[in-house]
Order: C-alpha cells, then structure tokens, then sequence
C-alpha cells in the first residue's frame, strides 16, 4: 500500500473491516492500520461514507442509489499521536452517517411491511456472507455482551416462515406491545 501511495495511486480501505449492518451505531470498531499508513507516506486520509438504497419489489434486488459523502481530508504528521487521530477520523464518520441518514431520510416502521423488512435482514446476511462474517457466531455474541454495539441487534435477527411472515419470538411480542401502546 505504501509503494502505490508514494507512487501517486489512491486507496480505498475500510478501517471497520467489515459492513455496519447495525441500525444502531454509526460506525463500527476501526483499526488504525490506515493512519500508520498515513503517517509513514505523508498521505492525507479522506473520510468517506457510503449507503445504498436498494430496490426489493423482485427476487432480485438490485442497488438503485448509491449516497457518497467525502470529508475533508486528515492529515498524520510523523508527531501525531494515532490514537487521537483516530477518535478524529471516527467522529468525523459519524457526523458523516448522520448527515447521509438525513439526506436519505428515515423509515418509519409502520410503514414497511413484512417482506421488505425479510429482505433487507436477507440483504444483510449476503453482506455478512461476502464479507466472511458467519452468523452463528455473531448470534452467539448477541446475548449476554456488554458491548453496546449488540444491545439492539437481536432486533434485526428476527426469523420468518415462508409465507413472509414474522415469527413469534419474545422479541416480536415485545415489540408488537409497545406498538399498541403507541397506537402503531
């Protein structure tokens, strides 16, 4: 990565190593490999984001809109502490996330049904497959971590039958019972 850098090529890398699947967190744990290679080559690192919006009215969903958002660029001086750049880079990509969520606007679950809500879980587990990520071991995680980023992910680990319809788990009772409390 360092020769293609010096030489005057770009690289793209994902400090996550992996999807943010999450509706919950902005971003996921990052590795600060990328500012080492900042550092050592001089390069500036440009935050980026990225969400797509996907069409599910077919078996095969396809990608209609891709939302890009660049920051401005974060420079690693050979004095800097890395840790602190770090912090930087990860608020500057939440701050992004929520400027795109904005921009793409938000869903209001009342409003989706079933079967889009199975393919966007069915989308994330395709993610979760390409990046070699194996669910069962994200699901057993899930209960019982004192990591913030899993206190909501059984949410969108809901199983459903063929017919596309939700199954009732304790999950789905709880969820139902503070819908008609709401009156949704």
């Amino acid at each position: 990565m360092m020769t293609a850098l010096l030489k005057g090529h770009s690289i793209i890398i994902f400090p996550e190593t992996a999807w943010n699947l999450s509706p919950n967190k902005l971003h996921l744990p990052c590795n600060w490999g990328f500012l080492d290679v900042a550092q050592k080559t001089g390069k500036p690192v440009v935050p980026m984001v990225m969400e797509y919006i996907y069409d599910t009215s077919s078996d095969k969903e396809k990608i209609t809109d891709i939302y890009i958002h660049y920051g401005k660029p974060i420079v690693v001086t050979e004095n800097d502490n890395l840790a602190d750049k770090l912090e930087k880079y990860k608020e500057t990509i939440s701050t992004m996330r929520w400027e795109l969520i904005e921009e793409k606007g938000l869903f209001i679950r009342s409003k989706i049904s079933n079967r889009d809500y199975i393919n966007y879980i069915k989308s994330n587990l395709r993610n979760l497959e390409m990046g070699k990520i194996d669910i069962n071991v994200e699901r057993a995680g899930i209960q019982g971590v004192n990591d913030k980023f899993y206190q909501f992910h059984h949410i969108n680990d809901v199983p459903w039958d063929a017919w596309g319809n939700l199954l009732q788990t304790e999950e789905v009772e709880r969820l139902k019972k503070i819908n008609r409390v709401h009156g949704i």
